[in-house]
């Protein structure tokens, strides 16, 4: 899922957040992003996430 946009949303497939719904709202770098849902983890907060653990649902 290297083509991963700012504000697209995806879910979680891997980890303590698996089946979490999270928007894109940075790139870490090549291989991460960072991501924020709101509730747990807020944008002024985003948590890591490699590229290689989301599943797209919307663009």
């Amino acid at each position: 899922m290297e083509d991963l946009q700012i504000g697209q949303v995806v879910r979680s497939k891997a980890g303590r957040d698996k089946g979490r719904v999270f928007v894109v709202v940075g790139k870490f770098d090549d291989q991460h992003v960072l991501v924020a849902d709101g509730d747990l983890r807020k944008i002024e907060k985003p948590k890591k996430k490699s590229l290689n653990t989301f599943k797209d649902i919307m663009t």
